[in-house]
């Protein structure tokens, strides 16, 4: 009954644990996604269009995995719009 009950709390405990890294590796992506779609913004805001192409991509590519279609339509638009 003993072995029981420690193997029933480390199964538990891995659990936590598991649940804990995923946590934070969402947390560590999120916060890149941040920083690169803050840097995409500075990069229109300052007119750096290859920059700015070049941080919009890396957004999308790290937000969906890969880069569509849409996603180079609404890069071009943006960029078209940069002065």
């Amino acid at each position: 009954m003993k072995q029981n009950n420690i193997l029933i709390i480390l199964v538990g405990v891995l659990i936590i644990g598991v649940v804990i890294i995923s946590v934070l590796l969402h947390i560590r992506k999120n916060k890149d996604l941040l920083r690169l779609w803050i840097e995409y913004d500075v990069a229109k805001l300052t007119g750096d269009k290859a920059k700015a192409l070049e941080l919009g991509r890396a957004f999308y590519k790290r937000k969906k995995g890969n880069l569509t279609i849409y996603d180079e339509q609404n890069l071009a638009n943006d960029l078209s719009a940069i002065k």
